[in-house]
């Protein structure tokens, strides 16, 4: 039987226990660290303990729940006939199978029955021999082998015997897996032996844990405090060396119940811990709620730091508003240094070209002088050469002359023979229209005239006879027109009775015709006054306009100006200075900014007297067409009254 401790009071996690127990020993957090031996060694199991040896650990921490009553049957151990019957150890059962754990592997199962039945019968327990084998086990020796490693995890402090007393025991482990009372009570069973397999294998590694690398366990680095690796759960090798060697008796007070020693010397430790954390410049748990304190109170008062002013506030976004001003500018004086940039680049290229054809320009003069100089003609020879050059240019120039003559007299006869051609076009198309007028005063019932039968074509060569048509055309007109005038008088004696019956009429259509000229020159009154404000509103923007052309005009000449001074300055000094230029340029840059400014002004304007002019010949042609159907109703008035 394994060492068990000396104290054999129950463990305070009972059934009836309101609260989980917890630790009383300040030990760190175990990660699954990597560093050093000790934490690879520690690395296998969080839950892992074992009195195997000179062990200090407390036992593990219990996460068990309040059960709802002592007269029922707790509902962790429910029988599955029981509705719910899953247990608080697991999830549900409708975990998966990786969850559940590896009960379906055959040789899994097989190498930890082995195991299992190795461990029982090394340490010599009832009922298992070398030929044993866990399927033949009873429920008894399949019980007292349970109760054997639950006694040497835990110890006398909770009843390890019977099946409820199992479970309660494996619940305060926290098992990871589905367990069932009623799988204790048959083990052997065919659909129950893999999960009680299962359970004692798990019980199996926290009793006798694999030897790790070395032949050492997990729990040999308290026997060699000297020969440790700085495990990085813990702040220094100083405080892991004090914390090895505090921790056995650290245990042995806690199972002594000497709990004012037990936290004494907790206290010591957590001083410690504190104190290698900070580097010693807080040295124990009451300094560093101090500070804590200090820093809360701290924190109160920059909390309610009061705030800023609406002066503060305004000056603020009048900064951010010149910052983001600034900005702007600088954004737009770089895009000028760019373009002034791009200029001088195309400058040195245009200064580049003109150079080489300078170049070439002397190379060529250089040939011509090369060539005069190598040239052998007498000075007799010369003279009589230019006395011919120069002959033959007055003949060259008196012949120019006469050329000119004879191109002077021969563009005067076209120009003549052209005018009398217009002349005669416009006397035809002058014929035509009165031809058309006149076919439009006649009545088509009494005379049947067709002015397109009768047209003159100017460019016809046959324009005598169709001048004679028309004149044929003309008299017989007159002829019908002398009968036309005699019914004419036939026909005023019969219209003179019809002329009283209408001057009735006449007289209430005068009436009405007074009423509506009230009306329309009520209306022509108004349109004349929107007219007349339309106009003026159109000269304020005319003279406005006016000013912008002006000073566009103006600026335009400031920049031809400036333009002309950099052309002779640019002929006079081909080398001037490139800070000269880039003034110049700079300048030359502001004015066309300020150009296309005034452009962009001016063609807002335009548009807007655009926009006006349409306005003003819409409502002319409004008040031209109300002033001819007012004139429209007065000649039908008058002429009913004739």
């Amino acid at each position: 039987m394994p060492a068990h401790p000396r104290r054999t009071t129950e463990l305070l996690s009972s059934t009836d226990r309101t609260s989980e127990r917890k630790s009383r020993i300040a030990l760190p957090i175990r990660r699954t660290t990597q560093i050093g031996v000790s934490a690879t060694k520690r690395a296998q199991s969080s839950d892992r303990y074992s009195t195997r040896g000179n062990s200090l650990l407390p036992p593990p921490v219990s996460t068990a729940k309040k059960v709802r009553s002592l007269s029922q049957t707790p509902l962790q151990f429910q029988t599955p006939t029981t509705p719910g019957n899953l247990t608080p150890l697991s999830n549900s059962y409708l975990q998966s199978a990786d969850k559940r754990g590896p009960i379906e592997d055959k040789l899994f199962i097989h190498q930890e029955a082995a195991r299992i039945t190795n461990f029982a019968i090394c340490h010599n327990l009832p009922g298992f021999g070398k030929d044993t084998k866990l399927r033949d086990v009873t429920c008894k020796q399949f019980t007292g082998l349970v109760e054997y490693m639950l006694e040497a995890l835990m110890g006398n402090r909770q009843p390890l015997s019977g099946i409820d007393n199992i479970v309660k025991a494996l619940h305060t482990l926290d098992y990871p897996y589905t367990i069932n009372k009623s799988w204790l009570k048959t083990p052997t069973a065919g659909h129950v032996f893999n999960h009680v397999v299962l359970m004692l294998g798990w019980l199996l590694n926290l009793v006798d844990p694999p030897l790790m690398p070395g032949g050492e366990t997990e729990l040999d680095d308290f026997e060699c405090i000297n020969n440790l690796v700085h495990d990085a759960e813990f702040p220094t090798i100083i405080y892991q060396k004090h914390f090895m060697t505090k921790a056995r008796n650290g245990f042995k007070l806690w199972d002594l119940q000497k709990d004012d020693e037990f936290s004494a010397l907790n206290q010591e430790l957590v001083d410690l811990y504190i104190s290698q954390t900070t580097h010693g410049t807080i040295k124990n748990l009451k300094q560093l709620d101090n500070e804590i304190v200090a820093l809360e109170t701290e924190l109160k008062k920059l909390q309610t730091v009061p705030e800023p002013s609406s002066e503060l506030t305004e000056h603020h976004d009048q900064l951010e508003k010149e910052l983001r001003d600034l900005k702007r500018a600088l954004e737009g004086k770089q895009q000028i240094i760019q373009q002034l940039k791009q200029t001088l680049a195309t400058d040195k290229s245009i200064y580049e070209n003109e150079k080489k054809i300078l170049k070439q320009r002397e190379a060529e003069i250089e040939r011509l002088r090369s060539q005069i100089q190598t040239q052998s003609m007498s000075k007799d020879d010369l003279k009589q050469l230019i006395q011919e050059n120069h002959i033959l240019r007055q003949t060259i120039e008196t012949e120019m002359k006469n050329i000119e003559k004879i191109e002077d007299e021969n563009s005067s006869a076209p120009i003549e023979i052209s005018r009398l051609v217009k002349t005669k076009v416009q006397k035809v198309n002058e014929l035509n229209q009165k031809l058309f007028k006149l076919a439009k005063e006649f009545d088509a019932s009494v005379i049947n005239f067709n002015p397109s039968d009768y047209e003159v074509d100017s460019t016809s060569s046959d324009i005598k006879s169709q001048l004679k048509m028309v004149k044929d055309a003309f008299s017989i007109i007159k002829q019908m027109l002398q009968e036309t005038n005699e019914n004419y008088k036939l026909n005023i004696i019969n219209v003179a009775s019809e002329i009283d019956e209408l001057k009735a009429k006449l007289e209430q259509a005068e009436k009405k015709l007074k009423k509506i000229d009230e009306k329309t020159s009520i209306e022509i009154k108004n349109q004349n006054q929107v007219l007349s404000d339309l106009v003026k509103k159109f000269n304020e923007y005319d003279e406005t306009n006016n000013k912008k052309r002006n000073e566009q005009d103006q600026l335009k000449k400031r920049i031809s100006m400036v333009e002309a001074m950099i052309e002779t300055e640019k002929i006079a000094n081909n080398h001037v200075e490139e800070e000269k230029q880039i003034m110049m340029k700079k300048f030359l840059e502001e004015q066309q900014v300020m150009l296309a400014d005034l452009r962009k002004n001016s063609t807002e304007l335009d548009q807007k007297l655009e926009y006006y002019r349409r306005m003003k010949v819409d409502l002319k042609n409004l008040l031209v067409q109300k002033q001819k159907d007012v004139k429209g109703l007065l000649d039908k008035c008058m002429a009913n009254k004739n």
